[in-house]
């Protein structure tokens, strides 16, 4: 298995299946994706990035990526990270710059966890007055990934 933004892309890809709704799915860099999708006859352009680190994220470089998305027409809409404390902490630290992407969700996976996955949207989360202690309960059922968990994902196939 390759890196987190090829196991995110299968899981988007597995989760369409009953509504075949994505048109295109394209990995533009190694840590950047796009999708188009299709819903009522209107496509629309979605951007994502994932962030391969386990513990550094350039948070400014991404708003900066996702401010530039916006202006070519795309619906900023994925966020992955690894489930680690650190990405946690980076996430409650800049809510402020998250709360603007209206559409977008982030997604916090451990490909090695039963429950693989937690995510939430920042805008709708803050819209209804939601806290770091209420996103903290959302992350319980899945565990922290750690470079051991790193090792053994590259070592393995894990699926979805």
């Amino acid at each position: 298995m390759a890196e987190l933004i090829d196991w995110f892309m299968h899981y988007l890809k597995q989760k369409d299946l009953h509504y075949n709704g994505i048109k295109g799915l394209e990995k533009l860099s190694d840590n950047t994706f796009s999708v188009e999708k299709s819903k009522l006859g209107k496509v629309t352009k979605e951007f994502g990035f994932s962030e391969q680190s386990l513990d550094s994220c350039d948070f400014d470089a991404i708003v900066e990526l996702f401010n530039s998305k916006q202006k070519e027409d795309f619906i900023i809409s994925h966020l992955v990270f690894y489930n680690t404390a650190y990405h946690q902490k980076v996430i409650f630290d800049n809510w402020k710059k998250l709360v603007v992407f209206r559409n977008l969700k982030v997604f916090f996976v451990n490909p090695g966890s039963i429950q693989k996955l937690w995510a939430f949207c920042p805008f709708s989360h803050d819209l209804v007055g939601g806290t770091a202690k209420g996103l903290k309960v959302l992350s319980a059922d899945v565990s922290n990934f750690s470079s051991k968990d790193l090792t053994k994902l590259k070592s393995e196939n894990y699926s979805i």
